[in-house]
């Protein structure tokens, strides 16, 4: 695409420089606002904006996508800020519309054309949802389930298309982390375990355990993001990915997500075994190094409220790990009464005091808090059978990538999808995130690396076939 033909710097520098000067402005107007000073933006405000993001986004379909991803760690860090919901929809309108544009300058179809298995394991998933339970697919509570997994579904299908190029993957890694590091910045700065060192003075924003997740995220994402830079001219750059993974750390700690510090064990676990060499022992050792550092300047007062808030709760139940199991039988209640359909997308809420004990009522319940008893519970097995196929199908893909590359910045690209996918997995084991756009994002980045990688082996078969051409016009000559 024109974007992505575009190489040098300077023509992907400054539509970078404008979005984080937006989000700059964005941040301090929303800060003022998100305290508490007026509940809502002023419409100016939110036309220029609008019409600011519109335009990058056309010029550069592939922002959109970044875009995307970058309003979730900052929504969960600064819920009231009036404008980012807003916006969301517009920036979600115009990268459709740019995509789409682009698709028909180019001459290319509407139609993506390889239809990947996670592709049409998405599709099936989302038809599923209507057919299964017309009703609950299009009742309009939160909003109407339907039209939400048709966006989730192009979503995907947007990502497999346009990261299918290394600069486009870093555009879009880099504002991601950039937001990241905001969510993680007010996160810090709204903590009181700095002060306290126990978990029992988590943050005050409510969002922000889930936020620590992305953090988990951004911080794998950056092992790639560093391993590209050159270590001549971006000496600066480099060292800025460190001072980024040590704010995003510190932004998990005093979070106190029990949960996202599990991640983070398992990322850097993850980032370990890559297959590439494009990861040396001490882009591993010295965060392991950080992390030891913190641990140990930490007062040991945080770390045994930490750990005894994990495991007792794990055996024992107590705490919300109690109410989540609580709400697991419940859902597997579900399953066993309505086995194939379900009882409807987004209706466990709904249906929990039906199936539950009487624990669950004397709680608020939104979800399942797990992505894979939520899915079973709401669409039944059937339903369940296709979203774990476009799981496994996207595993299998960046995998496959990562060992078959012979580009090493893109094999390695490739294993830093599939990280972050797994810890986007692993993160749901606890949390119903299954309409969540990172997810969806990842799954389309997964499927992207299949089209690398096909793009690589055409172009392998191509070259072999240039001297055997060379050779029968030689011959034909003579």
């Amino acid at each position: 695409m024109r974007a992505i033909r575009a190489s040098s710097p300077q023509q992907w520098l400054v539509p970078l420089l404008i979005i984080v000067l937006t989000f700059g402005l964005t941040a301090l107007v929303g800060w003022r606002y998100g305290a508490g000073v007026g509940d809502s933006a002023n419409p100016l405000i939110l036309v220029g904006l609008a019409i600011l993001l519109v335009y990058i986004i056309f010029r550069h379909p592939y922002w959109g996508l970044g875009l995307v991803i970058a309003l979730l760690p900052i929504t969960d860090s600064l819920p009231k800020l009036p404008f980012v919901s807003s916006l969301s929809p517009v920036i979600g309108a115009a990268t459709l519309a740019a995509f789409l544009f682009e698709r028909r300058r180019l001459g290319l179809s509407f139609f993506p054309k390889r239809f990947h298995l996670t592709y049409a394991f998405a599709l099936l998933f989302v038809l599923w949802i209507l057919v299964s339970n017309p009703e609950a697919a299009l009742r309009s509570g939160r909003g109407v389930a339907l039209l939400t997994y048709f966006q989730l579904l192009i979503l995907l299908w947007m990502g497999g298309e346009l990261l299918v190029h290394l600069p486009v993957n870093r555009s879009v890694m880099w504002l991601y982390v950039a937001a990241c590091l905001i969510s993680a910045w007010v996160a810090i700065q709204n903590s009181s375990l700095g002060a306290t060192f126990s978990t029992e003075g988590k943050s005050g924003l409510g969002g922000i355990s889930s936020a620590a997740r992305q953090f988990a995220a951004a911080i794998v994402i950056l092992f790639f993001l560093r391993s590209i830079l050159k270590r001549g001219s971006q000496r600066f750059l480099i060292a800025l990915t460190w001072i980024a993974q040590i704010v995003l750390l510190e932004g998990i700690a005093l979070t106190g997500s029990r949960t996202g510090i599990l991640i983070l064990a398992i990322g850097f676990v993850v980032i370990l075994l890559s297959p590439t060499s494009k990861i040396r022992p001490q882009r591993v050792i010295v965060p392991a190094v950080i992390a030891f550092t913190i641990y140990v300047v930490v007062p040991s007062t945080y770390w045994d409220s930490m750990w005894n808030s994990i495991f007792p709760t794990l055996e024992e139940g107590s705490d919300t790990v109690g109410i989540r199991y609580e709400l697991w039988n419940t859902a597997m209640r579900m399953v066993e009464d309505k086995p194939i359909t379900g009882v409807g997308i987004n209706q466990f809420a709904n249906n929990v005091l039906k199936y539950s004990d009487p624990l669950s009522s004397t709680v608020v319940v939104v979800g399942a808090h797990s992505i894979y008893f939520s899915v079973i519970a709401e669409t039944g097995v059937i339903g369940f059978i296709f979203f774990m196929g476009m799981l496994v199908c996207a595993i299998y893909y960046a995998l496959r990538a990562a060992w078959q590359l012979k580009n090493q910045d893109e094999a390695f690209l490739s294993y830093t999808w599939f990280a972050v996918l797994v810890l986007i997995l692993i993160g749901g084991i606890t949390k119903h995130d299954q309409y969540d756009k990172l997810l969806w994002l990842t799954l389309g980045a997964c499927t992207a690396m299949e089209n690398i990688r096909l793009r690589e082996t055409a172009s392998q078969i191509q070259q072999q076939f240039i001297p055997q051409k060379h050779f029968i016009a030689r011959n034909s000559r003579g």
